[in-house]
């Protein structure tokens, strides 16, 4: 399912870590929330 080019493919990767990581701690953060109540 690959349209762009790699080096796009990459940019666009770079552009989601920040969006990843922050999507992980909120997954964490609502675990341990849940898990105290």
């Amino acid at each position: 399912m690959k349209t762009k080019p790699d080096a796009d493919n990459t940019e666009l990767e770079r552009d989601f870590e920040p969006l990843r990581v922050a999507l992980a701690i909120g997954a964490l953060v609502l675990g341990v929330l849940f898990g105290m109540h």
